[in-house]
């Protein structure tokens, strides 16, 4: 991992996660890349963005660590963090949120969860202010197919700059059933395509995801929950419509997405070589 994102708009979120993203950066000998987004050239002087970043610049936790500032004039603020992480070679987001749908933060609220159906980087979301992010235990809540292993891939270099205890979990509900030795034997086989060692595997019978997710968390207490997450597709087999949003929204602790890329439409379990 050598470069990450964080848009920002110079908010309390915006130091929130910066906060959490010089963490990781000084282990991963990483860069930041502060990101500023306005809607047009007129919203802000150049002055006024200048001492914001300047500030930004002279935090104590932010010391010692290389760090790029940018600018850019685009009314979509998704689109404009997709162009920069693809022209900057990005390898992980981290954005601040307040989780409230209903407030309008110029980067955040409904941004976020655009910026998570959109971009294919591993996305770190972050909502309270964590000036010690430690990664002690991680719950990684998945349908466990195909597809989990490429999600999987893209985070990896981060989860092992931590060595994290690693709880699998699936939670089944009424609409898509599972047996449980189904369900755990999907989750073993990831576990060793993935070489994870000593990790927990966890079933869950809830009603809905969000539901299952609660239950196990509030007993895990893990620093972080990862989960999957994409658009309406027919590849949806665990999350559908606004599930991810409702469980980042809802969970306090940093929630790390990542976007389901379009590899198979069945159930079947297949490792690639």
């Amino acid at each position: 991992m050598q470069k990450i994102l964080v848009p920002v708009d110079f908010s309390s979120f915006s130091y929130n996660a910066l906060s959490v993203a010089a963490n990781i950066a000084q282990k991963a000998n990483a860069e930041i890349h502060m990101l500023h987004i306005t809607a047009s050239p007129d919203a802000e002087s150049n002055a006024e963005i200048n001492k914001k970043f300047l500030e930004l610049f002279q935090l104590k936790s932010l010391a010692s660590l290389k760090l790029i500032d940018a600018v850019k004039v685009n009314p979509s603020i998704a689109q404009a963090i997709d162009d920069y992480s693809n022209k900057n070679n990005i390898d992980l987001i981290v954005m601040g949120s307040h989780g409230e749908r209903t407030t309008r933060d110029e980067i955040y609220g409904s941004n976020t969860d655009k910026v998570m159906k959109s971009n294919s980087l591993p996305l770190l979301i972050v909502k309270e202010s964590t000036p010690h992010f430690e990664l002690n235990t991680l719950v990684f809540c998945s349908n466990f197919f195909n597809e989990a292993n490429l999600s999987f891939k893209r985070a990896k270099s981060f989860i092992e700059l931590y060595h994290p205890e690693i709880h699998l979990l699936k939670v089944i509900t009424p609409d898509h059933f599972e047996t449980t030795a189904y369900s755990l034997q999907l989750m073993r086989d990831f576990a060793n395509y993935n070489n994870l060692k000593g990790c927990t595997c966890k079933v869950i019978n809830a009603a809905s995801v969000e539901e299952g997710i609660d239950y196990y968390c509030n007993e895990a207490t893990p620093e972080l929950l990862m989960i999957e997450t994409h658009g309406r597709s027919a590849l949806s087999h665990l999350l559908f419509g606004s599930v991810s949003e409702d469980i980042v929204a809802k969970r306090k602790q940093p929630v790390l997405t990542l976007k389901i890329e379009n590899v198979s439409t069945t159930q079947d379990v297949i490792f690639p070589s």
